[in-house]
C-alpha cells in the first residue's frame, strides 16, 4: 500500500498510543481507535506526517482488523509492533517494516480486554494491562517465532491481580532500571498505580 496524505489532524481525536524504533527518525506508528471511528495501526513518516502504511478501518474482529486498538509496543527482536486490540481481547502482531500480520495472542480470560502493552527488554518481559478486570498478565521474552504449525504459545508466566479499585487502566510505562511498571488509571478513582513483576 503506498503513502497517502494524512494531516495529524485528521487522527487526532482518536489517537490512543504512540511507538518509535530508537535511533529511527524515519518513521513512527501510532494506533488511532481510541473511542473513535478509525481503528487503525498506521506508519507515519516523521518527516512529512504521511501515512507509509496502514491497517484496518472499521471495527472488526477479523484478523489483521481492530476493534479499539488501544496501547501497541516496538518489538526490536523481530522489528514487530504489539498491538493491544482491546475490544477483541487480543494482541496482534505486526511487521513494522510492511504492516503484514505475523500472529495474534488471545490466551487472556474471558471478559478481560487488553488496554495496555509494553515490552521490557533489560528483563524480558511481555507486560499486559487488562483495564476490565483488573489483571497485569506477564510473559517471557523473546518469543519463539511463528511457525508452519501456528503462533507461538502463548502463556503468561505470573497474571498479577491489581488493586481491587483498580479499573480503566489505560496506559503503562516500564522503568527498565528498577523494574517497576507504572499504570495510569482513569476509572473512579483516577490515579497511578505501581507493581514489580517478577522477571520471567
Amino acid at each position: 500500500m503506498g503513502a497517502r496524505a494524512c494531516s495529524i489532524a485528521s487522527i487526532r481525536r482518536a489517537v490512543a498510543d504512540v511507538a518509535v524504533i530508537p535511533g529511527n527518525t524515519s518513521q513512527f506508528f501510532v494506533v488511532d481507535g481510541d473511542g473513535g471511528p478509525n481503528n487503525r495501526l498506521l506508519a507515519m513518516d516523521w518527516s512529512s506526517g504521511r501515512v507509509v502504511w496502514h491497517r484496518g478501518s472499521a471495527a472488526s474482529s477479523a484478523p489483521g482488523s481492530f476493534d479499539v486498538p488501544h496501547s501497541i509496543a516496538y518489538d526490536s527482536g523481530r522489528h514487530a509492533l504489539w498491538v493491544a486490540d482491546r475490544s477483541n481481547n487480543r494482541t496482534q502482531v505486526f511487521s513494522a517494516h510492511d504492516g503484514s500480520l505475523l500472529f495474534e495472542w488471545s490466551c487472556f480470560e474471558e471478559g478481560s480486554q487488553p488496554w495496555a502493552i509494553r515490552i521490557d527488554n533489560r528483563r524480558g518481559a511481555i507486560l499486559v494491562a487488562d483495564g476490565t478486570l483488573g489483571k497485569l498478565y506477564v510473559f517471557a521474552y523473546p518469543v519463539p517465532a511463528a511457525s508452519a504449525a501456528g503462533p507461538p504459545p502463548c502463556k503468561p508466566v505470573q497474571v498479577l491481580d491489581l488493586p481491587p479499585a483498580a479499573s480503566k487502566l489505560h496506559e503503562m510505562a516500564v522503568d527498565e532500571v528498577t523494574g517497576a511498571v507504572f499504570i495510569a488509571q482513569v476509572g473512579s478513582p483516577t490515579g497511578l498505580i505501581q507493581v514489580t513483576p517478577v522477571s520471567p
